[in-house]
């Protein structure tokens, strides 16, 4: 296994702190631009190693290696087959995927929806770059975690 700080991620506070192996991503989001500067923060700032990119739903599920991610980061809005439905059917062929929701609607009824579907966390995009590292040891070390901004919205409506 491949410690963070054995693949660059030293700059990280979180690599210096904290032994957490390097983990595989797949990303999926309609926003090229996003996507990219994503990609870039993940793989330079955090040390992990994105496997695979996908534009929407159909792309991801035509992925040969969604099987070897350790955490997949998925926009739940995106044109052709969404993030839900995707979720759905890669679960249904991968039942113990660690998926990340990402998106811009903190209602409780999306938290619900997305518990009921399978997800095992979300991240709000305005918040991605804050919290997500902390996200992605909590949902590869198999816990449920919600982005601080939709805890605090949804938490005073639970």
């Amino acid at each position: 296994m491949v410690y963070a700080e054995e693949n660059g991620c030293a700059k990280s506070l979180f690599c210096k702190v904290f032994k957490f192996p390097v983990m595989k991503l797949i990303l999926v989001d309609d926003n090229l631009s996003f996507l990219e500067v994503l990609k870039f923060f993940i793989e330079n700032k955090l040390g992990h190693q994105v496997i695979a990119e996908a534009n929407n739903g159909e792309e991801f599920l035509a992925l040969g290696n969604i099987g070897e991610a350790e955490v997949i980061l998925m926009d739940l809005i995106m044109k052709k087959t969404d993030g839900i439905e995707a979720a759905k059917k890669a679960i249904l062929r991968f039942p113990d995927l660690k998926l990340v929701a990402m998106t811009m609607n903190t209602e409780k009824a999306v938290k619900d929806r997305l518990k009921e579907t399978g997800f095992k966390g979300v991240i709000s995009k305005n918040e991605i770059f804050v919290f997500l590292e902390s996200i992605l040891q909590s949902v590869y070390s198999n816990k449920v975690e919600f982005s601080e901004i939709i805890k605090s919205t949804m938490g005073s409506r639970d």
